[in-house]
């Protein structure tokens, strides 16, 4: 879904999704998941593991409860 979302704000076809763009978003990604600090700053967590490639947000309102 959001390498659609990205696709798509970038004026590609959804079906069509050029290979380099889907492997540029998740090497991004990646990058940035490996970087401690940027991990924090986004909240990024892998709910279903390494290498999944499906992430989620940690929201802050649920860990002061």
């Amino acid at each position: 879904m959001v390498i659609e979302h990205v696709a798509r704000n970038m004026g590609h076809d959804v079906r069509q999704i050029p290979e380099d763009l889907q492997h540029e978003v998740i090497v991004s990604f990646e990058a940035t998941w490996r970087d401690e600090r940027k991990r924090a700053t986004f909240g990024f967590h892998l709910p279903f593991g390494e290498g999944s490639h499906r992430w989620g947000i940690v929201r802050e309102d649920l860990l002061a409860a």
